[in-house]
């Protein structure tokens, strides 16, 4: 989901206030009321204070999208001629209805360009915002998408100085300021700003602030799938000590290739938080033990919470070789009289695809990496292979079905099955606007193993 920056708004607020020449103007809203009959008293009537509120989180569904886009891009170049140029030979973009520059609040260009860009018909908004993104002139420019929404019929507004002002619409139909990816449909939630002159809405300005549709929704589902091909790979975790993990990609590399699968097979080492737990054989005094990690070189922070008084965890550099710092730390610990029992390294996760050509028995392939990796001090292995499952659709734990939009998607199970056979597995996604996204999926008996 892409979101409209705050930069971006108040770029949009400030030169639609300051200049109101910018397409922006029309989402003005309200005015005078009509003629009042003349006063008997020819002293004319305070005028009222204009005084800016905003009301934020207010639920809203956007009914239809405008041809239109407006660009707010940065930029050293004043030359509207050649900016228009640029942005009209992009496909989609019918022409540029109106533009201006407004002075830049810092960052490396000295002005923002602002256009209303009209658009053509059946126009691809995201992909016309990237091609924005890519014109030389501009620097990071933000494109926001125009629309009409439906607002509730009356929405409470506050402002700084703790006033409250309730507005009631006559048409809660409002013109807004969209994410570039939002679909008419989408329920959202929006921000508005806006001025009043006594009970008078004078101003208003409506921008989206999330996209409640097109935000991605965590979805489980259990159940039987058929196998429609195994490929020719194996998925392949572990994990390790921090010390070994530094160099064990390699050394595994040199083993897949030594076993005859693909020599581009990835080796993944996760990153973990630089802790490690010193035991001591006898309790150590706090404020001692403090005095030594304070001066002690690649300890960033330590930890002498322990109840015991029998440990202590310190956070060391990365950067720093380990081996070495490790070997000096103990030594030091111990000539200082903190008799070192064990010092306990990270436990490090890391994993593998391992690819192979047709024809290798599997099983084979997987007993003897299995051999060759032991060597390596890896603990908790397992071997499961990957499977293309086809489906249409999946059904989450709530009966309700979400589109598989390519027709099938990967799946981690364990050795021996055959093409066409059935296979149960755990699967998260995100639902999408009615799609399943993000799918992993692996079989049932595995994941409740943990693997």
């Amino acid at each position: 989901m892409v979101e409209i920056n705050s930069k971006t708004i108040w770029i949009l607020f400030t030169a639609i206030l300051m200049v109101g020449s910018i397409w922006g103007y029309v989402f003005l809203a309200g005015g005078p009321t009509g003629n009042n009959p003349a006063p008997t008293d020819t002293t004319p009537p305070p005028e009222p204070t204009t005084i800016q509120f905003s009301a934020k989180n207010i639920d809203a569904n956007v009914l239809e999208l405008l041809p239109s886009l407006i660009l707010t891009a940065p930029t050293n170049n004043t030359d509207v001629d050649s900016l228009q140029q640029a942005i009209k030979s992009i496909e989609g973009i019918d022409k540029v209805a109106s533009a201006q520059f407004t002075p830049s609040q810092g960052g490396s260009a000295a002005w923002v360009f602002i256009a209303e860009l009209q658009l053509k018909k059946d126009a691809n908004r995201e992909a016309i915002a990237q091609k924005l993104s890519e014109v030389p002139d501009f620097v990071q420019p933000q494109s926001v998408a125009t629309g009409i929404i439906s607002l509730p019929k009356t929405v409470t507004f506050t402002n700084d100085l703790n006033l409250t002002q309730q507005h009631t619409f006559t048409d809660p139909r409002k013109n807004a300021y969209l994410s570039i990816d939002t679909l008419p449909g989408d329920k959202i939630i929006a921000e508005l700003q806006a001025s009043f002159k006594g009970a008078q809405l004078q101003n208003l300005l409506v921008f989206e602030g999330f996209n409640i549709t097109a935000t991605p929704m965590p979805e489980t589902t259990e159940g039987s799938f058929r196998i429609a091909k195994l490929e020719n790979k194996l998925s392949f975790t572990a994990k390790t000590n921090y010390s070994k993990s530094l160099t064990i990609a390699e050394q595994l590399k040199k083993i897949i290739v030594e076993n005859g699968a693909d020599s581009n097979s990835s080796i993944k080492v996760e990153r973990v938080f630089p802790e490690l737990e010193i035991v001591f054989t006898k309790p150590y005094v706090e404020q001692d033990l403090n005095t030594f990690f304070s001066q002690q070189k690649g300890v960033l922070a330590f930890d002498l919470s322990s109840s015991d008084k029998n440990s202590a965890s310190i956070y060391f550099d990365e950067t720093a070789d380990f081996d070495s710092f490790r070997e000096n730390l103990e030594s030091e610990l111990n000539s200082f009289n903190f008799p070192v029992k064990e010092i306990i390294e990270p436990e490090v996760p890391l994993g593998s695809e391992i690819s192979f050509d047709d024809g290798i028995n599997v099983a084979a392939l997987a007993e003897n990496l299995s051999k060759s990796f032991g060597t390596e001090g890896l603990q908790d292995m397992a071997f499961s292979r990957i499977a293309a499952i086809e489906a249409t659709e999946l059904t989450d734990d709530k009966g309700i079905p979400y589109t598989v939009p390519a027709g099938k998607f990967p799946a981690k199970i364990k050795l021996g099955y055959n093409e066409g056979e059935e296979v149960v597995l755990s699967i998260s996604f995100s639902s999408l606007r009615g799609n399943a996204t993000y799918i992993s999926a692996v079989e049932k008996s595995l994941a409740d193993a943990g693997q």
